[in-house]
């Protein structure tokens, strides 16, 4: 009898299915409310906001979908593949306990570390350059420098004189 319930829980079918459902549950909390943040009350009464586990643990939701893809790649993988795969799953389940831990421990880091990250690869925009002589020659020859006429207009300059 103990011998049939081992063999039940060393079954593809049990072993691929508590997978599914393992990372199908980290998902869905990612669509529930994991913060709430209240903000001060001056002169303007605002609501609280609630930050959904998606926005607050992003990492969260990829290591989750890694899982189920993992669930569904155990399933016809061969011996190594297994390996691989059980790796894999290992990296994710530490990576959701990781990130979840970290919001725990400091709810105001958790959407600011995504954004260092993130922030690192992004361009710097001119369009808000304090000097608007500092024109991007590639946007004054494809529009005949119009974007630049209406950007002196902005600032002030008087296209009649």
């Amino acid at each position: 009898m103990a011998a049939d319930r081992a063999l039940r829980f060393q079954r593809r079918g049990t072993v691929v299915m508590a997978i599914v459902l393992i990372a199908l549950l980290a998902f869905g909390t990612t669509t529930q409310t994991w913060l709430t943040v209240d903000l001060p009350q001056d002169a303007v009464q605002t609501p609280s906001l609630n930050v959904a586990g998606s926005d607050a643990a992003t990492p969260v939701t990829a290591f989750a979908l890694v899982s189920l893809a993992g669930a569904f790649a155990v399933s016809i993988a061969g011996r190594i593949g297994r390996w691989l795969v059980a790796a894999l799953l290992l990296v994710a389940g530490v990576g959701i306990a990781v990130v979840s831990l970290q919001v725990i421990r400091d709810p105001t880091a958790a959407a600011a570390v995504w954004l260092a990250l993130a922030g690192r690869s992004w361009g710097r925009t001119r369009r808000y350059d304090k000097n608007p002589q500092a024109t991007d020659p590639a946007r004054e020859s494809a529009h005949g420098g119009e974007i630049d006429s209406w950007d002196r207009l902005t600032h002030g300059e008087d296209p009649t004189r």
